[in-house]
């Protein structure tokens, strides 16, 4: 495995780095170092602006894919990054969540390999993740939920839209749904008619992680496209949930983790202040 801004084997190198959920501090160690020593950082759209002020000596390209908006084709990313590796440097192609995961990393792999370039992962938190965090939910429960279903309903361009992507979440009793929210009725309908309870816990969770995170429950059978929420805001649906947590189809903020341990710190630091005080009486 290559170094940090080393060459491998004389070849150049392009850095696949997840840039995680959102909140800077779920970047791992390496890609915070790698996204400071980048002298090209190829980014997404939804990457925080907090982790992209960390590319203080790079040359920042948005690269991003945002539904229904102007974007960047795939074709143009991967030449972006051919160019920039071969122009000289740290190249990081910084991608949300983890780069693995509905990333379309394997075009991109692809792509850097055929020019000569070897691509390095640095994985990264996915959305997933950090939208169970926030609601308190474990992926996976002893004896109970033994399997993780990351999935998405969406096909590329000009394919017919099927139920594969279904079959998994049915046998696990749920997992989290990623770029849902622009075909709700199909997966309400494709979950029903595959034989999930239309009882079924559900959740949206918006900018997961992020300051403003916030989630809807309700139920599958009551399931329609999240409203009330930031506009453009990532959101991901998460099914098979143990709880079912505040009103159905309420927007509730949920305070990001590192707000809620620094609310927590405050809270027993003022409570060593308040004895310590009493001691000193």
């Amino acid at each position: 495995m290559a170094g940090h801004g080393e060459q491998m084997a004389g070849r150049p190198v392009v850095y696949l780095v997840g840039a995680g959920p959102g909140d800077p501090e779920l970047l791992t160690l390496r890609a915070a170092r790698l996204i400071a020593q980048a002298d090209w950082l190829i980014h997404d759209a939804l990457i925080e602006p907090a982790v992209l002020e960390l590319a203080v000596r790079a040359k920042r390209i948005a690269a991003g894919k945002r539904a229904g908006r102007p974007s960047a084709r795939q074709q143009e990313i991967n030449r972006q990054m051919i160019v920039a590796a071969r122009s000289g440097g740290v190249v990081v192609r910084l991608k949300g969540g983890d780069p693995l995961i509905f990333a379309r990393a394997r075009e991109e792999i692809d792509a850097l390999v055929a020019a000569g370039i070897e691509p390095v992962i640095v994985p990264g938190i996915t959305a997933a993740q950090a939208a169970y965090a926030a609601l308190g939910e474990p992926m996976t429960e002893r004896g109970d939920r033994r399997s993780v279903v990351l999935a998405t309903p969406q096909v590329q361009q000009g394919a017919v839209a099927d139920t594969e992507w279904a079959r998994p979440v049915i046998n696990a009793q749920g997992g989290a749904l990623y770029m849902a929210a622009s075909v709700v009725p199909r997966v309400r309908a494709t979950l029903l008619a595959l034989g999930l309870s239309a009882a079924t816990p559900v959740a949206w969770v918006a900018d997961a992680s992020r300051a403003g995170q916030t989630a809807i429950r309700s139920r599958l059978g009551e399931l329609r496209a999240p409203e009330g929420l930031p506009s453009g805001a990532p959101v991901i649906l998460l099914v098979g949930l143990a709880r079912t947590g505040a009103a159905p189809g309420v927007a509730v903020r949920v305070p990001p983790l590192s707000a809620r341990q620094q609310a927590a710190d405050d809270e027993q630091q003022a409570q060593r202040i308040e004895r310590r005080a009493e001691h000193d009486a």
